[in-house]
């Protein structure tokens, strides 16, 4: 079940730009909720001594731990600038050890938060296809939502959401989601469905009410701003995000050899989207092995 208010928040966090606007994100939501906020830090172990001498090994090992305290304490000291404003007690600054896409990915599978928010750097083309994008692992296997930001200015607000939805089981979480979303943030809510040309509008405007009344129930529906569309969803979503302040939409993936070659809507929203984007995931039972300190 999705919890919103948070209770926890997690953002896995480094010392670049979009990982620091997330992290601000995350302490924008833990003030306004009074949440407590980790933020993990994926620390690559330390490189291999075989290319010291016996003699050089001691020496060259004592020099890679200082250095290794030395960065921690650097870094530790600059998350926690960012997360300023917090009581002690509800911020954490905790280490796990790996390569970040996996670490990330099985901190992801556990039910360690109630959110996990990250920040983006939007990499697209070749950069992409050979680095990944740690982001849309995450959110291709979390079990929690995940809300996914690029850097912004000023605080992080929440005022129009708009949720895209297509009348099938999996959008229906993410539109109880968004609703959750809407009313602790005291936000306006709107659902977006994408029509092909060959659809009568008043009759999709009919399907989408409906959905509406079954998933949220009549007076919260009522509430709700619902509006149709004609195109591809993925450009359809885009072009309306621009007037909102955040995308909810379901995580729901296609088959490996369709995603491979196609990507899922949510996918391609998340890689051209200019505003923050929170994925919601079917319910699964997985738990992390990711040991933090």
């Amino acid at each position: 079940m999705i919890r919103f208010p948070p209770r926890r928040i997690l953002v896995p966090a480094d010392t670049t730009e979009p990982s620091l606007a997330a992290l601000r994100a995350g302490r924008d939501l833990a003030r306004r909720f009074r949440s407590s906020l980790s933020a993990v830090y994926v620390e690559s172990l330390p490189p291999s001594l075989l290319g010291f001498s016996v003699e050089e090994g001691a020496d060259a090992a004592g020099e890679i731990a200082r250095q290794f305290r030395e960065f921690r304490a650097w870094r530790e000291a600059r998350l926690r600038r960012e997360a300023a404003g917090l009581p002690a007690g509800r911020f954490r600054v905790r280490t796990a050890r790996g390569r970040p896409e996996r670490m990330a990915a099985a901190l992801a599978r556990g039910r360690a938060a109630d959110l996990i928010v990250m920040g983006t750097h939007g990499r697209r083309g070749l950069s992409r296809f050979a680095a990944g994008s740690v982001a849309e692992e995450v959110v291709s296997r979390a079990r929690v939502p995940v809300l996914i930001v690029r850097p912004f200015r000023g605080p992080f607000r929440v005022r129009r959401v708009l949720c895209p939805v297509n009348l099938t089981r999996y959008s229906d979480e993410a539109l109880r989601a968004a609703q959750l979303v809407a009313r602790s943030c005291r936000a306006r809510l709107s659902a977006l469905l994408v029509r092909s040309a060959a659809d009568d509008e008043g009759l999709a405007l009919a399907r989408l009410r409906a959905r509406l009344d079954a998933v949220l129930g009549r007076p919260a529906a009522l509430r709700v701003r619902a509006s149709v569309r004609v195109g591809e969803a993925r450009r359809e979503i885009l072009a309306q995000s621009a007037s909102y302040d955040l995308v909810v939409l379901s995580a729901h993936r296609k088959s490996f050899l369709g995603d491979l070659i196609l990507g899922t809507t949510a996918e391609r929203v998340l890689r051209f989207c200019a505003v923050p984007v929170m994925t919601v995931p079917a319910p699964a039972k997985a738990k992390t092995g990711v040991t933090l300190y």
